[in-house]
C-alpha cells in the first residue's frame, strides 16, 4: 500500500490542529517489555475489530515491545515488525504473565480515552504506524463519523471508525480531524464506572481458601487459610476478574481468620458464590508511593504486607478507611504485588 504523501506530512507538521491538545489521554507513556508468545494482533481491544497487517498480523516474540497500558481484556501495545514497519494495536491481557520487563518503570494502567464524537474534515489515510513507514489501511473520506480516543506524537490524533463494515482504531494527522461535528457518530461502550467501595456478598467456602494478592498467579501469596475447617468459615466476597490466561474467574475475598483480617484473590471454585452478582474490579487511577509498610487490606487491623523499600510507580485498585490498594512490579523477584499503604505515603492521579 502506498505511504502518506510528502505534501500530507507538511500538513501535519505545519497544519492548525484541530483537536485540542488538553486531551485527557495520550500514547506518549509507556514500558518496554518482551514477551515469549506470538498472538494475535488487532487494530482494537477485541476479536471483533480488523485485525492488523490485511487480518494476518501477530506479534513477534521475542522482540521489543512498548506497552501503553490495557483497556479491559486487552493490552494496548507497539512494536516494530520484520518488515520494518511500527504496529501499535492489541493483543489479550492475558500475555503480561509472559512478560519480561526491558526498561522503564512497571506501570500497567488503564487507558483514559476521550470518548469524544468526531468527524473528518478531509480526505485522508489511517494507518496503525504512526512511527516509521506510515503505511495505511484504509482511506476515509471527508464527512466520516469518528471517535476521537487520544493523541500521540503531537500530530496524530488516534480514533476509531468503521472500515468495510468493521470497527478499526488507528491513526490519522490531527489537523483532519474535528471534534466540533454535530452528527451522531459512532460511540464504543465505555464499561467504567466511577469507583465505589464494594459492599460484597457473603458466601461460604468449598475447600481451603488458597490466595493471591492480586487476580493471577504472577501475584505473590498472602499465604492459605480454614486449612482443616473450611466447612464452617464464610467470607465476603467483594468483586472479580477475568484470568484469560488460566481461563478461570478469581474473585476478591474479606475474611477473619485468628483474629487478623485479610484481603486478598481466590479461584472462584474454592467459594460458593453467583459469578454473575460480582461487580468487576478496575484500576481507579496511577502514580507513585514512597517507602512504606503495607497492609492486607485497607485498616491497621489487617496483616502486615511486604514493606515497600523505596519509591515506586504503581497502579490504584482501592480507596477506603485512608488507605489506597496499590499495585507494582517487582523486577528482582519477577513478581507483582498488591498492598494497601497510607494514602499519605502515596500520590496518584485518580480516574
Amino acid at each position: 500500500m502506498k505511504k502518506l504523501s510528502f505534501l500530507l506530512l507538511a500538513l501535519v507538521l505545519f497544519g492548525a490542529l484541530c483537536v485540542s491538545a488538553a486531551s485527557a489521554e495520550n500514547l506518549d507513556s509507556y514500558f518496554k517489555a518482551k514477551f515469549n508468545k506470538s498472538p494475535a494482533f488487532y487494530t482494537g481491544p477485541g476479536t471483533e475489530y480488523l485485525r492488523a497487517g490485511n487480518g494476518k498480523a501477530q506479534y513477534g516474540a521475542p522482540g521489543e515491545a512498548r506497552v501503553y497500558g490495557y483497556e479491559g481484556s486487552w493490552l494496548l501495545l507497539g512494536y516494530q515488525t520484520g518488515a520494518g514497519n511500527y504496529r501499535i494495536g492489541y493483543f489479550q491481557k492475558k500475555y503480561v504473565s509472559n512478560m519480561t520487563l526491558i526498561s522503564g518503570k512497571y506501570n500497567l494502567r488503564r487507558m483514559n480515552f476521550d470518548y469524544t464524537g468526531a468527524t473528518i474534515t478531509a480526505a485522508c489515510d489511517i494507518t496503525d504506524d504512526p512511527v516509521l513507514k506510515f503505511e495505511p489501511f484504509a482511506r476515509l473520506q471527508a464527512g466520516t463519523a469518528c471517535t476521537y480516543l487520544a493523541s500521540y506524537d503531537g500530530r496524530w490524533a488516534y480514533i476509531e471508525v468503521t472500515v468495510n463494515s468493521q470497527k478499526a482504531r488507528g491513526f490519522v494527522p490531527s489537523a483532519y480531524v474535528s471534534t466540533g461535528y454535530s452528527g451522531d457518530p459512532y460511540t464504543p461502550y465505555d464499561p467504567y464506572t466511577p469507583y465505589q467501595p464494594y459492599s460484597g456478598v457473603w458466601a461460604g467456602l468449598k475447600m481451603k481458601l488458597s490466595t493471591r494478592s492480586g487476580p493471577g498467579t504472577r501475584f505473590d501469596e498472602p499465604g492459605t487459610y480454614f486449612i482443616n475447617n473450611w466447612q464452617g468459615a464464610s467470607v465476603r466476597v467483594l468483586g472479580r476478574d477475568w484470568d484469560s490466561s488460566n481461563d478461570i474467574w478469581w474473585v476478591l475475598v474479606d475474611f477473619s481468620e485468628n483474629g487478623v483480617r485479610y484481603r486478598a484473590w481466590t479461584g472462584l471454585k474454592r467459594v460458593n458464590v453467583d459469578i454473575n452478582s460480582l461487580p468487576d474490579v478496575y484500576s481507579i487511577g496511577e502514580g507513585t508511593v514512597s517507602a512504606t509498610d503495607t497492609r492486607r487490606g485497607p485498616g491497621s487491623d489487617y496483616a502486615r504486607g511486604p514493606r515497600i523499600s523505596s519509591w515506586k510507580d504503581v497502579v490504584a485498585y482501592g480507596r477506603e478507611n485512608g488507605y489506597v490498594e496499590v499495585e507494582w512490579y517487582d523486577a528482582n523477584y519477577d513478581r507483582i504485588y498488591r498492598a494497601w499503604v497510607p494514602e499519605s505515603s502515596a500520590q496518584i492521579t485518580f480516574h
